[in-house]
């Protein structure tokens, strides 16, 4: 996931070009990250360290980490926790920048310095997000004052990688007391709290859940694409009801519905999570404790 921001980042402010984004896209799901380089990035050897274990290497048709270890670079647990780290997403991103001589290590670094600070991450931010943990990633994007409401979208967006797709890039989640739609699925959820779920878009874009999920192509939201995403929308509140229950909370889940060419508005606002899947965006949409009208 957020191998993806770092590198339409990277686009954005012209470091790479269009044609380099393609080639790291199309290399990213068969390449395997190197040992050499992982130890690089994670500041446990020099550029030049790693060099010589790579020539010693080519020389002996040894492991990088048997001759890290017998040379006295690293230890056996150190070159483990590399090795975990070998299917990482972003590594393998900063490995197919170097390999092509698109980046230098430093340069990347210093880009990443300027996300950072354009994004207000946080260090332990950043080593959250370039971990690949998605349980730890996520509520980086939908943290709010709300413990609930963090809980309800982080439920949602699990529920988007684990059964839509699983490479959904996430934007940055706003509060707004207004929505316009072209396409809306929802639903309410009432008792101890009152709930609100929906996702929306302005075009046909909620085929990227309603295909997916049902197995089914659809070009266009009908009646059967709206049934799809509603299904969808009704099994991430039979989840979180559930999980809710647990602490002795009572919801009763309403029948999903869907609308068109309206909008939404609550008083006291909703939080809005964009959501690309494909290249194109849907919204996820929570309200918590409070009334949303649909005009």
């Amino acid at each position: 996931m957020f191998e993806q921001h770092f590198a339409n980042y990277l686009v954005e402010k012209q470091r790479i070009s269009e044609t380099q984004h393609a080639l790291v896209t199309e290399q990213q799901t068969s390449a395997r990250v190197k040992l050499g380089l992982i130890a690089v990035a994670e500041r446990l050897l020099t550029h030049e360290q790693a060099e010589r274990l790579n020539a010693l290497q080519r020389q002996t048709d040894r492991r990088f980490g048997d001759l890290a270890v017998e040379n006295g670079y690293l230890s056996a647990d150190q070159v483990d926790k590399l090795l975990e780290m070998q299917g990482n997403p972003y590594l393998k991103l900063v490995q197919i920048l170097t390999e092509n001589e698109i980046l230098t290590m430093e340069q990347i670094e210093s880009f990443l310095r300027d996300y950072q600070l354009q994004h207000g991450f946080s260090h332990d931010d950043l080593q959250v997000l370039k971990s690949g943990n998605l349980e730890l990633i996520i509520p980086l994007f939908v943290q709010t004052d709300q413990a609930l409401a963090t809980k309800y979208m982080s439920l949602a967006i699990r529920s988007v990688i684990r059964l839509i797709n699983n490479q959904p890039l996430l934007g940055k989640m706003e509060k707004v007391t207004t929505y316009s739609f072209g396409n809306l699925a929802f639903q309410e959820t009432t008792g101890d709290h009152d709930l609100w779920l929906g996702f929306g878009s302005k075009g046909d874009e909620l085929t990227e859940i309603a295909t997916p999920f049902a197995k089914e192509a659809f070009s266009k939201m009908d009646e059967d694409a709206f049934d799809s995403v509603c299904e969808f929308i009704n099994c991430i509140n039979g989840l979180f009801t559930t999980e809710l229950s647990y602490h002795d909370v009572v919801l009763d889940m309403q029948p999903p519905l869907f609308a068109q060419n309206q909008s939404l508005s609550r008083a006291n606002g909703f939080f809005i999570v964009p959501i690309e899947l494909n290249g194109r965006q849907t919204d996820l949409i929570v309200g918590i404790d409070g009334k949303v009208e649909i005009n």
